[in-house]
């Protein structure tokens, strides 16, 4: 079974004093469409990705007629044409082991996906490598912002909305279902950076924009979750 993706989240911790900022301050929305599991992600959005040896692929969940959630992948860019496999949500989670208790999705938002998302892209290095510039790999997904999603965590009503501003996307939380009255006392933040040393590079582009634009480099900061998808 193919490794097509792993998909490496990674949030830099940043603790701030929130007590002036309310769900109304950070304007949520609400009016997109989404796919949650641990964040959450764009549907209707094309997440592509090359290997080292230069094949391409690319991954999108979509709404379907039902109102549901479905996987789709090809074995190539773009996602154009007819898709090489597509499956449901629920079995997109058992084959990666995300619990399906765990899984939420809206599919009657009245936004876009390209109103709603926020575009992150990773790149891979060989132990070869030598500065920046030599990367020879990559994989994409996108965000959903301004969207208040509620789950429960070991019996703890909680939920997390996400913001973009100067291409670094910041995470807020709260102690409750609906985002209210205002998140907790820290946030997660994670924007663009390439750096390292020989043999173990790292390189990441983050943008408030999931337009065909090429990605802007900011800064990042330390590891805080991996989620590892495989994409067989």
């Amino acid at each position: 079974m193919a490794n097509l993706f792993s998909l490496a989240l990674t949030f830099g911790l940043v603790f701030s004093s929130l007590s002036s900022m309310t769900a109304a301050s950070l304007q949520l929305t609400n009016d997109c469409n989404y796919v949650f599991f641990q964040a959450p992600y764009s549907v209707d959005v094309c997440w592509e990705r090359q290997d080292s040896t230069g094949k391409e692929s690319s991954v999108k969940f979509i709404c379907n007629t039902e109102k549901n959630i479905t996987f789709q992948k090809w074995e190539k860019a773009s996602c154009s044409g007819s898709p090489s496999e597509e499956k449901s949500l629920n079995d997109f989670a058992n084959d990666n082991n995300i619990p399906t208790s765990s899984l939420k999705w809206k599919c009657d938002g009245t936004k876009s996906a390209e109103e709603c998302g926020a575009y992150r892209r990773e790149y891979n290095f060989s132990s070869s490598a030598k500065s920046c510039k030599d990367w020879n790999g990559f994989f994409e997904l996108t965000y959903v912002l301004n969207t208040c999603v509620g789950y429960n965590s070991s019996g703890t009503n909680e939920s997390i909305a996400l913001t973009c501003a100067n291409d670094n996307i910041t995470l807020f939380f709260f102690d409750n279902y609906d985002c209210t009255p205002s998140p907790l006392s820290y946030n997660e933040s994670h924007g663009s950076v390439c750096g390292g040393t020989s043999g173990d590079y790292y390189k990441t582009d983050v943008r408030c924009s999931i337009s065909a634009a090429s990605p802007v480099s900011v800064s990042i900061a330390l590891l805080f979750a991996i989620i590892s998808l495989v994409f067989s």
